[in-house]
């Protein structure tokens, strides 16, 4: 077996230590920069700009709107011309709330319950109810009628748009021609 010579090892190590300081201090300031903290969280109490904007957009879901934007961007689509959409829904935008809840049991057995929405202080006197769940539009089906709807590449593009913005499958999408 070979024997280990550990003091020429450590000057061999400490030589490299040496020629690779500047790489190891910049490596480790590197590393500490990327443990510091970076901007609000949610636990200070503020919502941030993009939850603030997806809250915005979401609970006035318009599906007039959104229909006459689909229309808007199908009518780019070469040969689909003029384009009618309608859209409808399995279910709209719901809003569920957290809730506190306590029972009682009295000495008979019997018992009574209560329950009240949970809310969180925003601020100077003002609370707000604790949103525990948002459901999303979901739809049920999709009628396109347009100008180049008999025209089989036309009613491929329509298609798979209308899918890939409402997230129908293709069986629950309609195109027609207009007469």
């Amino acid at each position: 077996m070979k024997q280990v010579d550990w003091k020429a090892l450590s000057r061999t190590w400490l030589k490299r230590g040496k020629e690779a300081k500047w790489t190891l201090l910049v490596v480790l300031v590197g590393v500490i920069l990327l443990c510091l903290p970076t901007g609000k969280t949610a636990a200070d109490g503020e919502e941030t700009a993009e939850t603030e904007a997806v809250a915005d957009s979401s609970e006035d879901f318009d599906l007039e709107a959104f229909e006459a934007k689909v229309e808007t961007a199908l009518a780019e689509i070469d040969g689909v011309g003029e384009v009618t959409v309608v859209l409808t829904l399995k279910s709209g935008f719901q809003q569920i709330y957290a809730a506190n809840s306590s029972s009682d049991t009295d000495g008979d057995g019997g018992s009574e319950s209560q329950t009240s929405v949970a809310t969180v202080s925003t601020g100077s006197s003002t609370e707000e109810a604790l949103e525990e769940v948002r459901l999303y539009p979901e739809f049920q089906g999709a009628l396109v009628v347009c100008d180049g709807g008999n025209q089989a590449s036309v009613r491929l593009a329509v298609t798979e748009s209308i899918a890939a913005l409402t997230g129908l499958s293709t069986e629950k999408i309609s195109v027609c021609g207009r007469k």
